[in-house]
């Protein structure tokens, strides 16, 4: 079987282009031919040649894309009604609202952003611009594909229709592969501004989880943590949750994100806290992002938009979520420095408050070579590194098959344990190199700073594995 042309909505003469009639978008009259045929998609198909194709060869063909657009048929439509053409409810929103067209227009372009992969393709955009890329389609499509599996041939024009739609709301330009984007009304769509969506696209999975199975719920009153926790775990088959740990890896760091509250139980301390979702947390609004997050793979935007500065302030917080997330960027971005891919995450900071995070990066050319990349957020000296913490680095690096070993700490490396490294890089395939906080605080100023250590001690390495002539 042939691939189809996207997984975007199928918009074959369904856009504000196709639809014009005396000059004017007519998707108001296109609702009301919906309600006044519903049932009876022959007879709307019919009118619709008639009006929008009088003059076409073959009008009827071109009229049968219209309710396969609108979600009739075997096409990925748009959702405005049923296989048997009825109404939606979304669709019957539409129709009730079809004589005020700002209100229309809004109300689908906030449809299309929460329910048809619109908002995917913004933060796409987003993410181009942000890496300096041009925003084409080939660049979109290539993204899509890359970090949520969406695919979408070059050729297909169903964003280019998806995009009108947008525009008709005024959330993005059209005609031009320089696209612009009102931020301002993409968020108050959305529900949600762009900073809170960036935290839900940095949680962990077991947070993501916990979130979207609270949402799910939407309960009319604080419920217990337990019940939300044994429903995620009967909900997805790969997260688990200690129980023990359950406040500080899951509860602590979703308040301070500013997405739940929750309270001990007040007749008794020891039975599990009661949790709720705060205001800004709307359960409708929560949902369809969550599933965005879940789709996504690949290193979390917040972590991609953060500048050395704002890590190393984000490193000092109170909040064991910024530290988290602040200490997943630095490791990030110190392997994009040295033109790393991100494979997985090992260890996750916002898991850990803060304390640590493990994160594995590949290398990749005509070989491949894999770095393991472990960081310390803590400048006490009782925190240095020490040979046992490069002696479990080894024993990591054995499962994940890496063969570079790079371990920060804002703090100190012993001697023993650069000694006990050496001793390894003799003995074994591997290479284990050190930075410090004094590397880190030099980083935004100097960014050749990260490649000169490097070098060095790689160059010391080298003589270190020099094969001998005996």
């Amino acid at each position: 079987m042939a691939q189809k042309d996207t997984d975007l909505p199928f918009g074959d003469a369904f856009s504000p282009g196709s639809l014009i009639k005396d000059g004017e978008v007519q998707l108001p009259l296109v609702l009301e031919l919906v309600k006044k045929h519903e049932g009876d998609v022959d007879a709307f198909t019919e009118e619709i040649a008639d009006i929008f194709y009088p003059d076409s060869p073959n009008p009827e063909t071109y009229a049968k894309n219209v309710p396969l657009a609108l979600g009739a048929g075997d096409k990925d439509g748009y959702e405005l009604v049923t296989d048997d053409f009825y109404f939606t409810e979304v669709g019957e929103e539409l129709y009730n609202i079809r004589n005020d067209e700002d209100e229309l227009y809004d109300r689908l372009a906030q449809h299309i952003l929460l329910n048809l992969h619109g908002r995917k393709c913004v933060d796409i955009i987003d993410d181009l611009k942000l890496g300096g890329e041009a925003t084409t389609t080939h660049n979109i499509a290539r993204e899509l594909r890359r970090q949520y599996g969406i695919y979408m041939k070059e050729s297909s024009t169903h964003w280019n229709q998806m995009r009108g739609w947008m525009a008709q709301a005024d959330l993005i330009n059209t005609n031009t592969h320089h696209i612009k984007l009102d931020h301002e009304k993409i968020d108050q769509l959305i529900g949600l501004d762009t900073e809170d969506r960036l935290s839900l696209d940095g949680l962990s999975p077991a947070q993501r989880a916990f979130l979207l199975t609270l949402a799910r719920i939407d309960p009319d009153d604080p419920i217990r943590n337990n019940k939300v926790r044994e429903l995620a775990e009967d909900t997805y088959d790969d997260i688990y949750f200690d129980s023990k740990s359950t406040t500080s890896q899951i509860l602590d760091p979703l308040t301070e994100a500013g997405f739940i509250e929750y309270e001990h139980t007040a007749d008794n301390p020891s039975k599990p806290s009661e949790v709720w979702l705060t205001s800004k947390a709307e359960a409708d609004v929560l949902e369809p992002l969550l599933e965005d997050a879940q789709e996504r793979t690949g290193v979390p935007r917040a972590v991609l938009r953060q500048s050395f500065d704002e890590i190393r302030r984000d490193m000092e917080s109170d909040m064991n979520y910024l530290k988290g997330r602040a200490l997943e960027a630095f490791a990030i971005r110190i392997g994009l420095m040295l033109n790393l891919e991100f494979e997985d995450w090992r260890v996750r900071g916002v898991e850990t408050g803060g304390a640590e995070v493990d994160v594995v990066m590949d290398q990749t050319g005509i070989s491949l070579n894999r770095w393991q990349i472990q960081c310390k957020n803590t400048k006490e000296s009782d925190q240095d590194i020490r040979t046992k913490h490069v002696a479990k680095e080894v024993g990591i690096s054995r499962m994940v098959q890496s063969n570079t070993i790079l371990m920060f700490t804002r703090a100190d490396v012993v001697p023993d344990a650069r000694q006990y490294a050496r001793q390894v890089m003799q003995k074994e395939n591997l290479v284990i190199l050190f930075l410090t906080g004094d590397d880190l605080d030099q980083l935004d100023d100097d960014p050749d700073h990260l490649s000169r250590t490097l070098k060095r001690q790689v160059n010391r390495i080298r003589e270190l594995k020099a094969i001998s002539d005996d």
